[in-house]
């Protein structure tokens, strides 16, 4: 790529944030707008864009931009359902970030993303980094035995579950599993697998193979 190539696009990108923050400044943040006086710092992607809202202090809170999503979306001309807001910086009430998307699928994907092990510990206890910690250790078990809880039910002549609830729990569960393997054996990952009763075709094939398990349950 050449330098006039890079500048290029480079302008390019500012442009868009520039538009990004326009409707934001003349459809949301103006006086009579949603929230009024929230400023937006956004950064585009190819499948919309992101940015942290900053409140008024003591006029709006975070809540009041989730209940906001529609509205936002429909400002910027994204179908409803295409914005998703999570509660910014430290969860403070007068922050956000907002991620719109431009098809609701995305959002619907972004919802839908588990949540992985972040190396948190229990109160008091401080584990050397590069290890697994207690904590960690108890939601994996935690998690796979909520996640067979529904895989035996599913597997019930008569097996009836909550399909949002099989897959939050599926996607958790493989996501904590693919935290930890870096940071300890397989074999051990799969004896936590194996004492919940999961067997090999309970999880996605790449996750089953990573902790070494193989069709039919042999190792």
């Amino acid at each position: 790529m050449t330098d006039h190539e890079q500048q290029r696009r480079r302008n390019e990108y500012l442009q868009e944030c520039a538009q990004v923050r326009e409707v934001w400044d003349q459809k949301i943040a103006h006086r009579r707008g949603i929230l009024p006086g929230a400023t937006l710092d956004p950064v585009v992607s190819n499948i919309g864009w992101c940015g942290q809202v900053q409140l008024v202090p003591g006029a709006n809170h975070s809540g009041e931009v989730e209940k906001a999503a529609d509205d936002i979306a429909y400002a910027y001309e994204l179908p409803p359902g295409s914005v998703v807001v999570d509660p910014g910086n430290r969860g403070t009430a007068d922050t956000s970030f907002l991620w719109a998307y431009r098809s609701p699928s995305h959002a619907r994907h972004h919802s839908l993303r588990p949540w992985g092990l972040h190396g948190n510990d229990y109160a008091g206890e401080s584990t050397p980094p590069g290890l697994v910690t207690r904590l960690e250790w108890a939601e994996l078990e935690d998690w796979a035995s909520k996640y067979a809880f529904v895989w035996k039910q599913i597997r019930r002549p008569d097996g009836r579950v909550d399909m949002e609830q099989f897959l939050r729990r599926l996607t958790r569960l493989e996501a904590a599993i693919l935290d930890v393997l870096s940071r300890t054996r397989a074999e051990t990952v799969r004896q936590v697998v194996e004492k919940a009763g999961l067997p090999y075709e309970s999880l996605s094939q790449d996750v089953a193979k990573a902790i070494g398990r193989t069709a039919g349950g042999q190792v």
